[in-house]
């Protein structure tokens, strides 16, 4: 492969030359100080002493999993965090919605919702995380509101009869965009309007 790899590195400059990147690394003078070379000399200790998480790098540790019953993690469609609590709300094809306490550790699950009739595709808490917007394989979507405890059902506009897909909230929690099958776009306002 070293050959091959020489061969095409050869016939890529014949074609289309030598790329100025590398004219300047095969000119630099390798006793010419670099910045980058200068600062990791001079801070070599602080970077392999230090707690600080440095930037590009992630430190993970894995957590439990949370538990699902077989019939409510069949094809999983949405999965999100509560913008404020350590929550995760878990829903999909299975018409269920599971709110989750995030703790780590045994993360058990809070609360299961059943959706009759209605295969999730999308959820998205709202910004005060008061309430969650369920869409589905309807032409309306629902939304529960956890302070209550209800789920209400919110038509579209009259007229519409496309079975609403995928939406988003905007950053500042205003608007709702929610995508028909066939690619339309609607927006809807957080107080649920049209």
């Amino acid at each position: 492969t070293g050959e091959y790899e020489t061969k095409l590195k050869f016939e890529y400059e014949r074609v289309m030359g030598r790329p100025s990147w590398a004219e300047k690394l095969l000119n630099k003078n390798p006793d010419a100080d670099d910045s980058d070379e200068e600062l990791f000399r001079r801070t070599g200790n602080y970077l392999t002493k230090s707690t600080v998480l440095r930037a590009g790098t992630i430190d993970c540790l894995r957590c439990a999993d949370f538990k699902h019953d077989v019939a409510h993690s069949k094809m999983l469609r949405s999965v999100e965090f509560h913008p404020t609590a350590r929550i995760l709300l878990t829903a999909g094809r299975s018409q269920y919605l599971n709110l989750f306490q995030v703790d780590g550790k045994k993360n058990e699950r809070i609360q299961s919702l059943f959706f009759d009739k209605f295969s999730i595709d999308t959820t998205r808490f709202t910004k005060d995380g008061n309430q969650v917007i369920v869409t589905g394989d309807r032409n309306f979507f629902k939304v529960f509101d956890m302070i209550e405890g209800k789920i209400m059902q919110i038509p579209m506009m009259r007229g519409f009869e496309e079975r609403l897909g995928k939406f988003e909230v905007s950053p500042d929690g205003s608007f709702i965009g929610l995508i028909e099958m066939i690619q339309n776009i609607n927006f809807a306002t957080s107080t649920l309007s049209f």
